[in-house]
């Protein structure tokens, strides 16, 4: 058994198959335009509009059908959202072909199921506790070791009303959350290892197992369809994670005002990672061998990467043994027979009943229906299965077998749009235009300068009204900018400025920018009235009764 207090590891995934681990978001044709078989993932609020483009902008919001206005807004002026995009995505074409053709028919299902995203870098990255969840789950199917559920194990003891499965894991682990040996090991998030992971626009279609006939003919293997955005598998060790483990001597003991340990039980107090990789092997090889079979009778699957795939498991049979790579399969529409125990009676898969059958749901070792990555809607060959992967574990050297693999699959979007190439360019080109810009300032006059530059800046700022820090960042800048040309400039020049950057032409560049706070106007006036030479406007003398209501009450009383 490990003997260190703490074990760490370092863990390298790389998708076999598209992956797909969502937030609950979708982009709507609202936050996204699709452009040249790119998606273009965009902050609206962000964009730099020209007069005539937020002109258009305000015509199609005060439309009587608005939502599908702006949306056809959008598709019709990508430009300016496209140069502000969060998230460059391959599409499949006819994903593609889809949006075009729907934005045009005004229809208005064109959400896409997204894919879970740091914030920071806008990159996709996969949720340490979703292999926590594959762990967990293969370790109570080894304990359970295929039993059927005893008496204690159904909701009040009772068969009929199904497995409780919190009673279940309580029994299998000798206790519940305090007990949980898992609760000593911490799995952190799979962060990308390189910039360019690449992610593609999908359909997720629903396929039956079966082969059903109607009139002696075969009816359509057709069902349910979705857009979604998948990590696009073959990226070699596109992931990384750490993975540190407790381990508790037996001899501790934390004990509660009952009696009761608060620590796992003996038995659980050290678990062994290459013991936990080992059972997650055991499990998820068994689910493998059967979807290949399925999807191989089915003709379903896209045969080259099927019998490719089912090739490299074998040659990796010896690392898999030894607990050194793992494979798991994680994600949205795996099958819920990856993600139940084993054994008769045990897996409670809910099916929906037609109404001929009598309604409502009925529990099943095995699912009915298979969810799998297409690049076109009806398609019933050349899918892949979702949620196939594979883990390192402390790999010192270059995974030979597995990299070579990658390199055969390139076929399944990882090279089909260089995104990173298009991201440079842009980048370069942007870098080019600011340079080329300080140039044009740097040769005018200090005057002149300062007013181009702030002409710009007016124009290209963001105005939010419910953004008020940004707001106020940027109108303490520009009253810091002119309070310092009454200093530095001569009389002659501030004149110059004040007239350049007058109240009218600010207001005009980006309306309200300052009429929303009555403070700031008066402020910014008062400093260009100031750098004009002009004198400060004068306020109305009040008379006796404006001055204070009740004064001609006061004399009286007087």
């Amino acid at each position: 058994m490990p003997q260190n207090f703490l074990q760490n590891h370092r863990l390298y995934l790389t998708p076999l198959s598209p992956l797909h681990l969502g937030t609950g978001e979708d982009y709507e044709p609202t936050n996204y335009v699709i452009e040249n078989g790119v998606l273009y993932a965009f902050d609206p609020m962000q964009a730099k509009l020209t007069l005539e483009q937020r002109a258009a902008l305000d015509q199609a919001v005060n439309d009587p059908c608005s939502l599908i206005a702006v949306r056809k807004y959008f598709y019709n002026h990508p430009a300016p959202y496209r140069q502000i995009a969060f998230r460059n995505i391959n599409v499949a074409p006819d994903i593609a072909t889809e949006y075009s053709e729907e934005i045009q028919r005004n229809k208005n299902a064109l959400s896409i199921q997204r894919n879970a995203v740091n914030p920071l870098t806008g990159l996709a990255y996969i949720p340490g506790s979703a292999v926590k969840g594959t762990l967990r789950t293969t370790c109570l199917d080894k304990l359970n070791n295929q039993t059927k559920p005893i008496t204690s194990d159904y909701i009040n003891n009772n068969p009929s009303k199904g497995i409780d499965i919190a009673k279940l894991e309580k029994r299998l682990l000798q206790g519940d959350f305090s007990a949980d040996m898992f609760r000593l090991l911490k799995i952190s998030d799979f962060m990308p290892t390189h910039h360019d992971i690449v992610s593609r626009v999908q359909y997720a279609v629903n396929r039956r197992r079966d082969v059903k006939l109607y009139k002696g003919k075969q009816v359509e293997n057709h069902a349910l369809t979705v857009r979604r955005e998948n990590i696009c598998p073959a990226q070699y060790r596109a992931f990384s994670a750490s993975v540190s483990i407790q381990n508790l001597p037996e001899h501790i003991s934390c004990i509660d005002k009952k009696g009761r340990d608060l620590l796992p039980k003996k038995a659980f107090r050290q678990p062994d990672l290459a013991d936990l990789v080992r059972q997650n092997n055991q499990y998820h090889l068994t689910r493998w061998a059967q979807e290949y079979h399925l999807l191989d009778e089915l003709n379903l699957a896209d045969k080259k990467w099927l019998k490719e795939t089912d090739l490299l498991l074998k040659n990796l049979t010896g690392e898999l043994a030894q607990g050194r790579i793992m494979l798991v399969r994680l994600g949205k529409n795996t099958g819920a027979e990856s993600k139940v125990l084993s054994g008769e009676g045990v897996a409670q898969i809910l099916i929906k009943q037609t109404k001929a059958n009598g309604g409502g749901e009925k529990p099943q070792d095995h699912t009915e229906t298979l969810w799998l990555a297409s690049e076109k809607e009806k398609s019933n060959n050349g899918l892949l299965p979702y949620g196939w992967a594979l883990i390192e574990i402390d790999t010192k050297q270059e995974q030979v077998i597995l990299k070579q693999w990658c390199e055969n699959q390139g076929r399944w979007g990882v090279r089909e749009i260089s995104i990173k190439n298009e991201r440079e360019a842009r980048e370069a080109a942007e870098r080019k235009e600011k340079e080329a810009r300080a140039t044009e300032l740097a040769a005018m006059s200090p005057a002149d300068s300062l007013i181009a530059d702030w002409l710009e800046k007016i124009q290209k700022f963001v105005f939010n009204r419910n953004d008020q820090q940004a707001h106020t960042e940027f109108y303490q800048i520009l009253q810091a900018a002119l309070q310092n040309a009454q200093v530095e400039f001569s009389s002659s020049e501030q004149k110059q400025i004040g007239e350049a950057l007058s109240f009218n032409i600010i207001n005009s560049l980006k309306p309200g920018l300052f009429t929303v706070s009555n403070k700031r106007e008066k402020e910014i006036k008062a400093i260009l009235r100031q750098l004009r030479g002009e004198k400060a406007a004068s306020t109305p003398r009040k008379s006796h009764e404006q001055a204070h209501p009740y004064q001609f009450f006061r004399k009286i009383q007087a």
